[in-house]
C-alpha cells in the first residue's frame, strides 16, 4: 500500500503568519517544518503496522 502524505494543512500553517519573509527564510522554514511532518508520519507509520 502506498500512503501520500497530504501536507497542504501544515503548509497553510507555516505560512499564515510568514509571508513576510524573503524566499530562503520560507524555503528553510518550510524544509524544518518538512523535516517534522515527515518525523511524526514515519513514526505513526511504524507505530500501525507493529
Amino acid at each position: 500500500m502506498i500512503k501520500i502524505i497530504d501536507t497542504f494543512k501544515e503548509f497553510k500553517e507555516v505560512f499564515q503568519n510568514n509571508l513576510d519573509l524573503s524566499i530562503e527564510e520560507k524555503i528553510g522554514l518550510w524544509d524544518k517544518a518538512y523535516i517534522q511532518i515527515s518525523e511524526k508520519e514515519v513514526l505513526d507509520y511504524l507505530h500501525d503496522n507493529n
